[in-house]
């Protein structure tokens, strides 16, 4: 039936939603750890310029060379950072080029491109019609289904009715070509089927058909909740984590300004070289915290384009519309 048809549609548009959706998300993730490794780059060469610093305070007995072993480990353990993050970077970047249908390393002129995180603008999101959800190809596949059983219904009661046809029979009855216009006719004979004595097997079918009706319109109010959920999920956790990245941001340039300010202290003799290391470290725990989640707000925005049914935008025509009269591309934006 057609709405079978477009119930297989609709999973083509699903396969094609995730994948979409998965390559954004790993384009997400390798430019997200380019960041983290950036960050943490930097901290190495700070702390190294740190360690030549307390090297030289030692060599003219300025500070105990206790100084010099906490630099060094605080070097070695920001250092440890780096194989780590270069592995994870290198997967992800793999895993990129395999969802774009090339071989591993293939990326190089596509990810020299400087990263420009895009701007998420919450308020178009939250302001985007409840009936989007029915561009999910998840919930019109669903559609699609229960309609095309409530058709099997009609098709199992018609069986209970009868079925007229009529037969026509073609007659001959001139004897030469001379007078063959005069006998050549048709008869028509009614005929008439009727299932008089399988009405029980056919109501029996009938019932059947009804209850595999109520399970695909439970089916589909399923479909309809779990797609409000991921919606809902997904917004919430979008709100969260941008409100998340803000407070990180400020607390890393505060976490900036006190690691100069310590270092001041430090080298005027006002405080010890113990303060600084832990200004150190927390400045590198919290830009990289705030590089993750500057790349999480982004996979949220891709998981809610996918929670949508992907492809949305604000001019997409009416959803209400069947499948075969839209004419947007199905994509993840």
């Amino acid at each position: 039936t057609g709405a079978r048809v477009q119930a297989s549609i609709e999973d083509y548009r699903d396969v094609m939603v995730s994948l979409f959706a998965e390559g954004a998300g790993a384009y997400v993730d390798v430019r997200t750890l380019e960041s983290r490794l950036l960050y943490a780059r930097n901290n190495v060469d700070s702390q190294r310029e740190t360690m030549d610093i307390v090297l030289a305070r030692e060599d003219a007995g300025l500070v105990p060379y206790q100084d010099v072993t906490r630099a060094r480990s605080n070097l070695a353990n920001t250092e440890a950072a780096i194989p780590l993050l270069v592995t994870m970077h290198e997967a992800a970047r793999n895993r990129l080029a395999i969802l774009l249908a090339k071989p591993p390393g293939a990326l190089n002129e596509l990810l020299a491109e400087p990263y420009v995180a895009p701007e998420v603008s919450t308020d178009i999101v939250l302001d985007l019609p409840a009936e989007l959800l029915r561009r999910r190809p998840d919930v019109r596949r669903s559609e699609r289904n229960l309609a095309a059983q409530i058709a099997r219904i009609g098709e199992a009661t018609a069986d209970l009715y009868p079925s007229f046809s009529l037969t026509g029979i073609l007659s001959l009855t001139a004897d030469t070509f001379d007078n063959l216009g005069d006998g050549l006719g048709w008869s028509l004979i009614p005929g008439v089927r009727w299932n008089l004595f399988t009405g029980g097997k056919i109501r029996g079918r009938i019932k059947a058909e009804e209850a595999l009706a109520q399970q695909a319109l439970a089916s589909y109010e399923l479909t309809v909740l779990n797609a409000l959920g991921e919606v809902e999920n997904n917004l919430v956790a979008l709100r969260q984590e941008e409100i998340r990245r803000d407070l990180l941001e400020v607390a890393t340039e505060a976490s900036e300004q006190s690691v100069d300010l310590v270092n001041t202290e430090y080298l005027e003799g006002l405080t010890d070289f113990q303060s600084y290391l832990d200004a150190q470290r927390v400045l590198f725990s919290q830009q990289d915290e705030l590089a993750k989640s500057g790349g999480q707000v982004i996979a949220y925005l891709v998981d809610l384009n996918r929670a949508m049914g992907g492809g949305w935008s604000l001019d997409d025509p009416d959803p209400d519309l069947p499948p075969q009269e839209e004419t947007g591309a199905v994509n993840s934006g």
